[in-house]
């Protein structure tokens, strides 16, 4: 029998039967800014989104969209950047790392 707990050494005493395996919680949270009409949609100029680690830009967004479901109309054409630099889906994204997120630009 398996027995996922918390603490190593927590109930090996009481249940000599159990194994005790410690599964550490890999998710982590992101500060993502948001600017111009996203930051309208959301009513902030910042959100928190929860992700796994080793998250890539498009695996982010499709939490993002999951949490903040009034950015999904965005989805085919929002610009997302990294420490100040445009990433590609692909991109892993780190704890730490700066997120923006803005619309599509245009002007003359």
């Amino acid at each position: 029998m398996v027995k996922i707990i918390g603490n190593i050494g927590e109930n090996i005493d009481k249940n000599p039967g159990y194994i005790e395996l410690c599964v550490p919680d890999t998710s982590f949270e992101l500060n993502v800014l948001l600017f111009a009409s996203l930051k309208e949609r959301v009513g902030k100029n910042q959100v928190k989104v929860q992700v796994t680690e080793e998250t890539n830009v498009s695996t982010f967004l499709q939490n993002l969209f999951v949490q903040y479901p009034e950015l999904k109309p965005f989805s085919h054409n929002l610009l997302i950047s990294i420490n100040q630099t445009y990433a590609s889906p692909g991109q892993i994204i780190h704890p730490d790392d700066e997120i923006a997120l803005f619309p599509p630009v245009s002007g003359g």
